[in-house]
């Protein structure tokens, strides 16, 4: 897909010649139309089956709060890819903060109405180092902007193993693997790859859908003696 601030496509919407131009979070994208493959997979009938529902539970709210959610649309612009100020609808900002909610904190966490307030806890000073008790062990320690609370997260997600430290470009590799309380400032990841490295991340969120922004640490766990 290709993106673009400016061209003679400015005003083009839909598909021709095999390429569809669109708009998407504010930007003028260009992508060749996709035949996917069929394939056996789990995540993404799931993600779709979410997203649909959240869709239709949006859809029967009440108009106070249909407007509640625009009202904090407009309130919090988000900055896409291309590095400008965007403003996502009341019902993007439903899923978004309702899917992350239903995700970290189970069935029945989603909530008809916006947060109160923004979130006012972060993960900061986040650090991975060799494990000090069990081989295959990393060891993570963090510091919580504002102290936490124990109804909320803190959520850790891995990328690896990797055959050394020189594996930088993983942003894509990762996936979400454990969370702590709100309140905990540390953790243990077990029975990783003896001699590899792992990527580790951080962030905090709140049971409401918030989120702070990644902390990002590199570290190889414990060997056996």
């Amino acid at each position: 897909m290709a993106k673009f601030l400016s061209s003679i496509f400015s005003d083009v919407r839909g598909s021709i010649g095999g390429i569809t131009f669109g708009l998407n979070k504010g930007v003028m994208t260009a992508k060749v139309k996709p035949n996917p493959a069929r394939r056996m997979r789990t995540t993404q009938p799931s993600n779709r089956a979410n997203l649909g529902w959240m869709s239709r539970i949006f859809g029967g709210l009440s108009s106070t709060n249909r407007a509640l959610w625009e009202t904090w649309a407009t309130n919090h612009p988000v900055i896409n890819s291309m590095g400008q100020s965007v403003k996502l609808s009341g019902h993007q900002w439903f899923i978004k903060l309702n899917t992350v909610a239903r995700r970290i904190g189970g069935v029945g966490e989603e909530s008809d109405t916006p947060p109160l307030t923004d979130l006012q806890y972060s993960v900061n000073d986040f650090a991975a180092v060799t494990g000090s008790v069990d081989p295959g062990d990393i060891d993570l320690t963090w510091e919580v902007d504002g102290g936490g609370d124990a109804g909320d997260f803190v959520e850790i997600g891995i990328a690896g193993p990797f055959a050394s430290p020189a594996r930088v470009e993983v942003h894509n590799k990762f996936k979400s693997l454990q969370t702590v309380a709100g309140n905990i400032e540390l953790d243990t990841i077990a029975d990783l790859v003896e001699g590899a490295w792992y990527w580790i991340r951080a962030r905090y969120v709140g049971a409401d859908g918030q989120t702070s922004a990644w902390q990002v640490a590199q570290a190889t766990p414990k060997t056996t003696p």
